[in-house]
């Protein structure tokens, strides 16, 4: 930008210095929304097997929970609790004993 400022780059060097920039800004921009969408796809999948919901109720979850929105209409544990839960809170009573 300097350069360009003093003369010593014409305007076909700008040209392209300023598409080969938007080219990388773009590709930079869809892997992040191709990584944001894998992601919240992986929550989604692991939801609808955790609470019984569809694809697309676990996605507007996962993407309503991770924007920090949190409108309350839908809300996860309304299911009995599995395994790993009860296995965790009689760990945590037992250790609480000694």
């Amino acid at each position: 930008m300097i350069c360009y400022i003093s003369g010593l780059m014409d305007d076909q060097e700008v040209e392209e210095d300023t598409s080969a920039g938007f080219r990388g800004n773009a590709i930079t921009a869809i892997f992040a929304l191709l990584f944001l969408t894998f992601f919240l796809s992986i929550g989604s999948f692991i939801f609808t097997i955790w609470e019984d919901w569809t694809f697309f109720d676990a996605f507007y979850f996962c993407f309503i929970t991770m924007t920090t929105i949190g409108f309350g209409d839908i809300v996860p544990g309304k299911r009995k609790k599995i395994f790993t839960q009860h296995l965790i809170e009689k760990i945590a009573c037992f250790s609480k004993e000694k």
